[in-house]
């Protein structure tokens, strides 16, 4: 009696979707810019326009206000500026009249990856001392992925490091959305984060007797 043996495969637009995400992060990893320290400690205007828009391969720590932080070192990040424009329309006159208020927040898009790692003791035979090395462990990062997730699920402004954000004097940002992508790595999870800059205000109130009241 023949054997015969058969394969079960996932359906086609997973890994269509798989490979397309896999593709667009060494695509993005090879033509994104990587990012130049310059020994300045104020960004020009032209550094600043030169950057934007323009995916930079960068480092990021996020922190929240316990102190806990991941860090990435390497991450590719994109910042964009939109204005705050208000339109008002005219009854019978085309188009409409626009009044500039102020720039918007910075948009960041962030794509990096959790990755799990194990700190080995490898023992030298002849010196008799050993040395510790870092390796990225073969099993799916659940638990980093978990407490990275209460970070980006919390609702409070997060303080971010970057050299590429400094650019642009982005110190702090609140999560906008964030997705997990399908990759080809089991040891590893790609999110897409997006994030919108935040600058703290201080509102000085004055003493009621300083506060002059008309009748």
């Amino acid at each position: 009696m023949e054997k015969f043996t058969s394969f079960q495969f996932p359906p086609l637009e997973k890994t269509v979707k798989s490979a397309g995400v896999n593709l667009s992060y060494k695509f993005g990893m090879q033509t994104s810019k990587p990012l130049v320290n310059k020994d300045k400690l104020e960004p020009s205007f032209n550094e600043i326009a030169d950057n934007m828009g323009v995916p930079t391969l960068s480092s990021l720590i996020i922190t929240n206000k316990e102190g806990k932080s991941f860090e990435f070192v390497d991450c590719i990040m994109t910042v964009n500026q939109e204005k705050n424009i208000v339109t008002t329309a005219l009854q019978g006159r085309d188009g409409t009249i626009k009044e500039y208020i102020s720039k918007g927040d910075y948009n960041i898009s962030i794509m990096l990856g959790v990755v799990n790692y194990a700190d080995i003791y490898i023992p030298n035979i002849i010196t008799g001392l050993g040395t510790d090395v870092t390796y990225a462990s073969a099993e799916y990062p659940l638990e980093r992925i978990r407490e990275f997730h209460e970070i980006l699920a919390s609702e409070e402004t997060l303080s971010v490091a970057s050299p590429f954000l400094s650019i642009f004097k982005i110190e702090s940002a609140v999560v906008k959305s964030y997705a997990l992508e399908q990759e080809t790595f089991g040891n590893r999870q790609s999110i897409k984060i997006e994030m919108l800059s935040d600058y703290p205000y201080e509102i000085k109130l004055k003493e009621q007797k300083d506060v002059e009241v008309k009748k």
